[in-house]
């Protein structure tokens, strides 16, 4: 059974307890092979369906080098596009969200459907051999689940749905529904630190009884364990004070990894889930973006709190990662070594990067 055959649940006990090398956090090389590996092969999220609630919504995302336009059409169809214009390549759209009934490029004023479809380009009429219908935007695949809209730009990723594996039915088991789901929050956060390792700093909680006592006066860590599979692992453990938590509330704390740079966490109480949106900006700095959800009539003063613990757990991670970030870069040891009691889904990472990238 290969390692993305394994269902959750039948971890190998042979996890791989060195890390990767300490200088494939810095090098621009790896870097470099990454984006190509990873970040134009996978699916990515690029953001939630709330955030284009009507027709001629779009906002604007980078993956890897690539910069990508998510719109909603007139007819309320979802588009992933490549933000290059076919004339001379500049990005069509420089804001970073709004709405439009077309995607006009500030450079040259060729003209777009919110489809991708080329609709004019000014003075062209005698332009000899030339087809608006071959220079549309490149289209990308796009998919969601619940409210969360993914792309990836490969045109033969495999479907979302294959993609995520064992992922859906975590969520569906905790009995939060993604339906009622309203967005209440985002905040965002630069880090100096490689992507890999604000990834594995939330795929363990060795750290949190020593780095997070807010987080360890919330969640039983005596219960504490990880579960991994395909391309994704999911983390679990009941909360330390359960009298507050009815029957039909959330009742276990899940906080659930989709390789390679989503989380979408579970707190316990009320229906809600936190997306934690990892995005490289290059190899040695990161941006992290919350979103925090909450069910339609979450309690406010719950969800407050809610939002609260997470950004200190968040605050408290920075000092973290910009620390390891340093320390591996310095030079002076060449690898770690995992305690793969707790941390066997940094070792599951890591293979993972092992078998993309190569090496």
């Amino acid at each position: 059974m290969s390692l993305l055959d394994q269902p959750l649940g039948t971890q190998p006990t042979d996890y791989n307890p060195r890390t990767l090398p300490f200088s494939w956090y810095s090098d621009p090389e790896i870097y470099r092979r990454e984006t190509k590996a990873i970040f134009e092969k996978f699916w990515q999220y690029v953001g939630p369906t709330h955030s284009l609630p009507n027709p001629g919504d779009f906002f604007r995302i980078q993956i890897g080098d690539v910069p990508v336009l998510v719109t909603r059409d007139k007819d309320g169809e979802l588009h992933a596009l490549v933000n290059v214009c076919r004339h001379r390549g500049a990005e069509v759209k420089l804001e970073q969200a709004g709405n439009c009934n077309m995607l006009t490029c500030h450079y040259h004023a060729w003209t777009y459907g919110l489809d991708g479809s080329l609709k004019s380009a000014p003075r062209t009429r005698k332009e000899e051999g030339f087809d608006k219908e071959k220079l549309g935007l490149r289209s990308l695949p796009i998919a969601t689940y619940g409210p969360f809209i993914f792309v990836s730009l490969d045109d033969d990723v495999p479907p979302l749905t294959e993609y995520m594996g064992d992922l859906p039915a975590v969520i569906e088991g905790t009995g939060v529904n993604l339906d009622r789901l309203e967005l209440r929050d985002r905040k965002e956060y630069r880090l100096k630190a490689n992507w890999k390792i604000v990834i594995e700093n939330f795929l363990e909680c060795y750290h949190c009884p020593n780095a997070h006592p807010s987080f360890a006066d919330a969640i039983d860590l005596s219960s504490y364990d990880s579960e991994e599979s395909g391309w994704m692992s999911t983390q679990f453990g009941p909360p330390v004070d359960t009298d507050g938590i009815d029957q039909c509330q959330i009742r276990e704390g899940r906080y659930n990894f989709l390789f390679p740079t989503l989380s979408l966490n579970i707190y316990p109480g009320h229906g809600n889930v936190s997306t934690n949106q990892i995005i490289p900006i290059d190899e040695e700095n990161t941006l992290a973006v919350y979103e925090y959800f909450f069910e339609e009539g979450a309690d406010e003063q719950e969800a407050q709190a809610t939002s609260e613990l997470i950004h200190q757990v968040m605050i408290e991670d920075l000092v973290l990662c910009e620390s390891a970030h340093r320390g591996a870069k310095s030079g002076q040891v060449p690898e770690g070594r995992l305690v793969t009691k707790h941390e066997h889904s940094i070792s599951h990472f890591q293979d993972l990067i092992r078998s993309t990238v190569g090496g």
